[in-house]
């Protein structure tokens, strides 16, 4: 398929490519810089070294012009690894990447001489599996934003109480004898 808009496209597309990955760079650092007061532990640091690789390598992923799909095999083990977010379930996000390399095994080698032929169905599945890869790069640095984040931002069972202090034995005692001094 040629046209005047995917010539002009296939010249920025390198560049917006590095634009992108530069971005995911500053969301890594602005996290990295917003954390380094806190102390993180060296799991929590594993676990964002993780999730940021996966972000930047699913975000490399949904932007290279040229895909193969032993590409996918690469993310693999981060995914797997990729720590899970509040509410959100780590075999949902397995899962979804399993059906992001299945639909890869359909288009590549299976349905790619329809695609070429810009069959409908086959190339909405590909839109399908590149909005998947997509949604997979956000969860992932939503996941990495998440680590190491304050006891502020995470829900509090009481507003006078943050969650550490109302599940410690001591912290409920004291409720109980002077409830309007716990602060």
């Amino acid at each position: 398929v040629e046209s005047p808009f995917l010539a002009k496209l296939a010249q920025i597309w390198e560049p917006l490519t590095v634009c992108v990955l530069l971005g995911v760079a500053a969301l890594a650092l602005r996290w990295a810089r917003a954390r380094a007061a806190h102390g993180l532990s060296s799991s929590q640091l594993a676990q964002a070294l993780c999730a940021w690789t996966a972000a930047a390598l699913l975000v490399l992923l949904c932007t290279v012009k040229v895909f193969s799909p032993q590409y996918l095999y690469w993310a693999v083990p981060l995914v797997l690894m990729m720590p899970r977010r509040r509410g959100q379930s780590g075999r949902l996000i397995a899962r979804l990447f399993i059906a992001a390399l299945v639909m890869t095994q359909l288009l590549f080698p299976t349905l790619y001489g329809h695609l070429r032929g810009g069959v409908l169905p086959v190339v909405l599945l590909l839109i399908a599996r590149n909005a998947l890869l997509f949604y997979l790069a956000l969860v992932s640095i939503r996941a990495a934003q998440d680590i190491g984040a304050s006891d502020d931002e995470s829900p509090s069972l009481s507003p006078s109480l943050s969650t550490r202090e109302a599940l410690e034995p001591a912290s409920a005692a004291r409720l109980r004898e002077a409830p309007d001094q716990v602060a």
